[in-house]
């Protein structure tokens, strides 16, 4: 695939800290330094890793909210007993929390905080006063969390949920190929191990419309395929080079 790094040289993503995406992550910065998360972004993969854990840590938030709320501005509070206070409080977080990122465990139990184990997740999403608990607070906050800890507590299954920005286009059972919208970028990753082995950028930074997920696919395709000259024909037709460009790369292939 000679042509891919002539692609990645003449279609230029945009730099990292230019993308959307980066700009998520630092406005967040603060939760992240709450929870004493190492950051440092030094490559796109980063930036996809810190997305699930800011999207994590935003939930806390709503759910940490949520609860002072319900403890606040509810008259009755201290009057009701355990089990009133978790059902009245479930729900009030229910609506709260069911647009937001999730995946599940192994034992097909909703994750709302990929950055912690699911026993913690429980105690956040069904029992809040057990937060409340002080050795329960203790080991929240021993908790370590970095931008590794989603992928190493569930696996891959996490890029493939709203917790992450990336598109899944392509499966099969040796690899997935990724689409990001930040960077116009695919990303070819190796199934048993989720390790990057290739990125190509198809869309200029200066491109603003979405590509249609059909030409996604058609493209990773033709990647996969070694149809080099297909590809370009694609990219060429949908607008991503130009003629000058294409011209270019078709020689390599020729």
């Amino acid at each position: 695939m000679k042509v891919v790094g002539k692609i990645n040289k003449y279609v230029k993503r945009p730099a990292i800290k230019q993308t959307d995406l980066y700009q998520y992550v630092e406005k967040h910065r603060h939760l992240l330094e709450r929870v004493n998360c190492p950051i440092k972004i030094k490559c796109e993969q980063d930036l996809f890793d810190y997305e699930i854990v800011v999207q994590s840590l935003c939930t806390k938030q709503i759910i940490d909210d949520a609860f002072d709320m319900f403890r606040t501005e509810d008259d009755m509070y201290q009057y009701l007993d355990y089990n009133e206070r978790r059902r009245l409080f479930s729900q009030d977080l229910k609506p709260q929390i069911a647009t937001r990122p999730h995946c599940l465990d192994v034992d097909g139990n909703d994750i709302y905080l990929a950055c912690y184990e699911p026993l913690i997740n429980n105690w956040y999403t069904l029992d809040y006063q057990m937060v409340e608990l002080k050795q329960h607070r203790e080991h929240i906050d021993e908790a370590h969390v970095t931008k590794d800890t989603p992928f190493a507590l569930y696996g891959k299954g996490v890029y493939r949920t709203k917790f992450s920005s990336l598109m899944l286009v392509f499966e099969d059972e040796l690899g997935l190929v990724f689409y990001s919208k930040d960077f116009g970028t695919l990303y070819f990753y190796k199934k048993d191990t989720f390790q990057m082995i290739l990125s190509i950028t198809i869309k200029p930074k200066d491109y603003e419309e979405d590509i249609p997920l059909d030409i996604l696919r058609l493209l990773t395709k033709c990647f996969l395929e070694q149809r080099d000259k297909d590809a370009l024909m694609v990219m060429h037709k949908e607008g991503f080079i130009d003629d000058k460009i294409y011209k270019k790369l078709m020689k390599i292939v020729k």
